[in-house]
């Protein structure tokens, strides 16, 4: 949960929403890409690879929506009603 905001805070002062510039995302791609990388080549996340290979969707940014997918798969995981 901690990860899901504290990357969800990171990307608005990256895609400059808090008001403290912007990051084009070629600048965005340059610093986190070859980070991605190296989690997919550590093998520690296989579902990560496939997304990079084929690119990231685009979606709307919605906190309140991914955080419900969270919080649903979590009680999925947990089998609670």
């Amino acid at each position: 949960m901690d990860d899901y905001v504290l990357g969800h805070v990171i990307r608005d002062v990256l895609e400059g929403r808090s008001g403290h510039g912007r990051m084009s995302p070629e600048e965005r791609d340059e610093v986190f890409l070859p980070y991605l990388m190296d989690l997919v080549r550590g093998g520690g996340f296989p579902n990560l690879a496939p997304l990079l290979e084929q690119g990231v969707p685009v979606a709307d940014d919605n906190f309140e929506r991914g955080l419900k997918w969270l919080l649903d798969g979590l009680a999925a995981e947990l089998s609670l009603p």
